[in-house]
């Protein structure tokens, strides 16, 4: 083969190489689950969890992670988002080195509240509820958690009857790990 084509050959094998090679950057990495319905367990007065097939609420169906260049979101989409005055979200966020706690719960007047524990404190950190879409937004701006290289995120969400929290749905859940609200998902790198 002449220099000429193999110089061309060489070129051409690097630029494609270099095609494979290099990836574009991702936009914000995020982790989504789905979860199926009919999960939500029932904890018992004597401390043990039943399965209830049939509760709706607090049945999370679909869960989202996206660690975002300006904040990390965590979006749940309900099965039922009913307005109830005994709805809690419990979470934890790890990030390198550090623990952070969030809750959002519904008042019994009927609006939301959001709080982020952990680092202070982090008053920015926000939610959007809309009933008729079943989703609840969270959105932890990145300042708030000492702006992370990735984030685990863990939660549970319980229902209220009978005056006290009986009903649990924790969407990371599976027949491994059959504890609630022990669960991390993988880490979610930063976008």
């Amino acid at each position: 083969m002449p220099l000429s084509l193999r110089l061309v050959a060489v070129a051409a094998a690097s630029t494609l190489l270099g095609a494979v090679v290099v990836a574009p950057p991702a936009a914000a990495d995020r982790l989504v689950r789905h979860d199926p319905t009919g999960d939500v367990m029932y904890l018992a007065r004597d401390g043990g969890l039943i399965d209830s097939p049939n509760t709706r609420d607090p049945d999370i169906r679909r869960f989202v992670v996206v660690n975002g260049p300006q904040a990390v979101t965590i979006r749940l989409t309900y099965d039922n988002l009913r307005p109830t005055n005994g709805r809690d979200t419990y979470g934890r966020i790890k990030t390198p080195g550090r623990k952070y706690f969030f809750e959002s719960q519904q008042r019994e007047d009927g609006r939301w509240m959001l709080a982020v524990s952990g680092g202070g404190g982090c008053r920015p950190a926000s939610q959007h509820v809309d009933v008729k879409k079943d989703v609840i937004e969270l959105r932890i701006p990145r300042g708030c958690l000492s702006d992370p290289r990735w984030v685990q995120v863990g939660l549970v969400s319980t229902g209220v009857r009978n005056g006290w929290q009986n009903f649990w749905d924790d969407p990371l859940r599976s027949d491994i790990n059959p504890t609630l609200g022990d669960t991390l998902s993988m880490r979610v790198p930063a976008g």
